[in-house]
């Protein structure tokens, strides 16, 4: 049965599997024509990296992007790295859905559930607000600046953990990372349409609550990051209105859950769980999320975790194809594209 509701799946994992074949491993792909080819190519996307560095700003991470995909091409896996990392695309896609499902459905924003809860955990006061009070928020600079690249960091750590993983401990701990990343946003997306849920800054607008200081735009501004500080806030950039549960809370749980289960080296837990609790801090403090929100977006992670670990074996299984051989580095392809190589 299993394998039945699986079979488009499995067709499109057969389709990936012969194009990492055909980008790998076919007679093609080792010549030494190839080999050239993808020396130039690499070279010119290091090329490119170093420039972006070299600009600053946000290009900084988009140099060391190409540059970590650069490497890539010339270790001649970008066939490899197209087939596993497929679950980044179904992210976007799966994100983007929610985006339009939510915007076309038009459902009512609450408001008051989380408002009520913080309230209750803060013994009558928002915790958000004692934070900006407390920590000066519309005079802290220097705070402010951290506070937007911890903020950042929700999308850039994701993507270096897994880049690192992939590249050394792919058969230890990546695609359950991935997996549990999409399994996640999947689960969060349902809320996100049907009940879609206002941040504090939202009901701030709506002099629900307190003043709150947008200190992430404060500190792209004080980055010089003007382009991305015009965006913040923009609702027809990302959803506004989509506070629980908290996927900044999610993700950084789920790194945590997995470093640890797969017993990474000391110095990757550090990094993961400093960027943990930095994140968890600052979307308080900015005003992004409620501290409900961060609850609902570990008990999130926490289901999404348990989903993958209790059906990722046997949706592998059904996954696999009938009719594969192994190649080298653990690919797959099928037989007779193997007999012809």
């Amino acid at each position: 049965m299993l394998r039945r509701l699986l079979a488009p799946a499995r067709f499109g994992q057969r389709l990936l599997d012969r194009m990492e074949f055909v980008l790998d491993h076919s007679r093609i792909a080792v010549s030494r024509r190839a080999v050239w080819v993808r020396r130039l190519a690499g070279a010119g996307m290091i090329g490119f990296a170093v420039s972006q560095v070299m600009a600053g700003g946000a290009q900084v991470m988009v140099g060391v992007l190409v540059a970590l995909v650069a490497l890539i091409v010339l270790a001649g896996k970008i066939g490899l790295f197209a087939r596993d990392w497929a679950p980044v695309g179904l992210m976007m896609a799966i994100y983007g859905s929610a985006f339009a499902a939510a915007a076309e459905l038009g459902m009512p924003t609450w408001y008051s559930p989380a408002l009520d809860a913080d309230r209750a955990i803060g013994f009558g006061t928002l915790p958000g607000v004692w934070l900006q009070q407390h920590l000066h928020a519309a005079t802290n600079d220097p705070l402010a600046v951290v506070a937007a690249l911890g903020y950042a960091s929700h999308y850039y750590v994701p993507v270096l953990l897994g880049l690192y993983l992939w590249w050394w401990h792919r058969d230890n701990g990546f695609f359950e990372l991935m997996y549990t990343y999409v399994t996640v946003l999947f689960l969060a997306a349902v809320v996100f349409v049907l009940a879609p849920t206002a941040p504090p800054w939202l009901a701030h607008e709506r002099g629900m609550i307190p003043p709150l200081h947008d200190v992430i735009k404060m500190g792209l501004l004080d980055l010089r990051l003007d382009t991305l500080a015009d965006h913040k806030g923009d609702a027809s950039f990302y959803l506004t209105r989509a506070a629980f549960p908290s996927i900044h809370a999610a993700w950084p749980t789920i790194s945590l859950l997995v470093v640890v289960r797969h017993r990474m080296p000391l110095w990757v837990k550090g990094v993961v769980v400093t960027q943990l609790a930095a994140v968890w801090f600052v979307i308080v403090y900015a005003g992004e999320h409620y501290v409900t929100d961060i609850l609902g977006g570990v008990l999130f992670a926490l289901a999404a975790s348990w989903l993958v670990r209790r059906y990722g074996a046997a949706v592998a299984e059904a996954m696999r194809p009938a009719n594969v051989v192994e190649l080298g580095r653990g690919a797959a392809a099928p037989a007779d594209e193997r007999r012809a190589a």
